[in-house]
């Protein structure tokens, strides 16, 4: 996971209190798969899914924070929408003996997924050479990313063929910690 901000932060008046508008893009490659055998009739297979969450373009977060400013320390919290891709593949193969091994269709699943981004961090301006400009923060968010996929195909065979390419997969959240350096203008 890596990637940049940008954003615009208003202090209210001479109150401790800020307000902040940003915008956020960067690279998420996660992705899990798990594989599993059953039976069909007479057919035995293996089934392998994989999803894979925001490899193709990132990820891009539209975002509000809200902070209390002690000296050089900001404490807030964020929330905005949280903007990313779900690929998920499914493979099934034949192991049936006696039988010429064949392999079913691939399903294959491509979603742009919209979702909400809640979290809180910390940032703090260090006393370097009495530049108050270049910050430091460390924040947590959860991206509720809901996605839920379902697709079933047939097996290509020479004798017989069964519907047994089917999976279900639902993704809820990610959990994310970022370290970051800003530079403020």
């Amino acid at each position: 996971m890596g990637g940049g901000t940008v954003g615009y932060n208003w202090q209210i008046g001479k109150s401790p209190y800020l307000i902040g508008l940003e915008g956020e893009y960067g690279y998420l490659g996660m992705s899990g798969s798990n594989q599993s055998q059953s039976s069909a009739s007479t057919l035995t297979y293996n089934t392998q899914n994989k999803t894979t969450i925001g490899s193709d373009y990132g990820y891009g977060l539209v975002g509000g924070r809200i902070g209390y400013t002690l000296n050089r320390t900001l404490l807030y919290v964020k929330s905005g929408a949280v903007f990313t891709q779900v690929n998920t593949t499914n493979t099934t193969t034949d192991i049936v003996a006696n039988q010429a091994p064949y392999t079913g269709d691939p399903s294959n699943t491509n979603k742009t997924t919209t979702g909400y981004a809640l979290g809180a961090g910390i940032e703090y301006a260090p006393a370097l050479y009495d530049n108050k400009n270049f910050t430091i923060k460390m924040e947590y968010l959860y991206f509720g990313i809901p996605t839920s996929t379902h697709a079933s195909g047939t097996v290509q065979c020479s004798a017989q063929c069964h519907n047994i390419n089917s999976y279900h997969n639902s993704t809820s959240g990610i959990s994310t910690g970022k370290i970051g350096v800003n530079y403020k203008f």
